[in-house]
């Protein structure tokens, strides 16, 4: 995440060096410890060096998390032309994507454009207006990745996960795993041997592993997972107690 402070120091850095323009890279899910950077305090630094809006572009790489962001209760929400001018979200991971590669339209610059787009873009059998551009894919991927969108009920999914990821911690800390902890649906917790890693994929960095409970993995799959770790550091967990 960004170090606000830091921010603070280039941004008077930049008016010294009287620059008159900024784009900045902020994060929403880092893709190991779900960080995210704080859009609203960024914005409030910016303007307080004195840059107005129209200097500043704020990209956010949202790969991990920003398919389900606003999905969430008690999350900042951020507005595209407000906070940020662009966004990525990789899809693989929230919507398990099954097809790659679309660029989806940032913002609508003014509304004759919008009106255009509306009454030439809309795509009636999927409810939705098409708004990406395919770039060197089939043309295919765009109307796939738009039936995706309207496939499940991701609020419910959403919640599904949630309640998968509040589960697991659950469980863990009841084991006593007392080094288990949760950043939403990222749950952390000490790296087992490498076969149990290698057996339930892991993702693991140095002595820490965790669990993305995204929307493939079931309460099934966590049962068998928690039988399985909490047995082999079963009595690792007895010695810190």
């Amino acid at each position: 995440e960004l170090d606000l402070t830091e921010v603070k120091k280039v941004m008077s850095c930049c008016k010294m060096l009287d620059v008159q323009s900024i784009m900045l890279v902020a994060t929403l899910g880092t893709t190991f410890k779900g960080g995210n950077d704080n859009l609203n305090a960024l914005r409030a630094i910016f303007t307080d060096s004195g840059f107005s809006r129209d200097q500043i572009s704020v990209h956010i790489d949202a790969a991990l998390n920003g398919g389900w962001w606003n999905l969430a209760q008690d999350t900042p929400k951020y507005k595209i032309g407000v906070e940020f001018d662009s966004i990525s979200v990789s899809g693989h991971k929230w919507y398990g994507g099954f097809i790659g590669g679309f660029v989806m339209l940032s913002r609508i610059l003014d509304e004759s454009s919008s009106k255009t787009m509306s009454s030439k873009s809309s795509v009636q059998y999927i409810k939705l207006e098409d708004k990406m551009i395919s770039g060197s894919r089939p043309g295919s991927v765009a109307p796939l990745w738009m039936a995706r969108l309207v496939q499940f009920d991701w609020e419910k999914e959403f919640q599904r996960c949630l309640d998968n990821a509040i589960y697991l911690e659950k469980r863990l800390v009841e084991a006593g795993c007392t080094q288990c902890f949760r950043n939403y649906l990222n749950v952390f917790f000490p790296k087992p041997s490498c076969a149990l890693c290698d057996r339930h994929q892991l993702m693991t960095v140095c002595q820490q592993s965790q669990v993305i409970v995204l929307g493939h993995v079931a309460r099934g799959h966590l049962n068998v997972f928690i039988d399985e770790y909490t047995e082999e550091m079963g009595d690792i967990f007895a010695s810190q107690l």
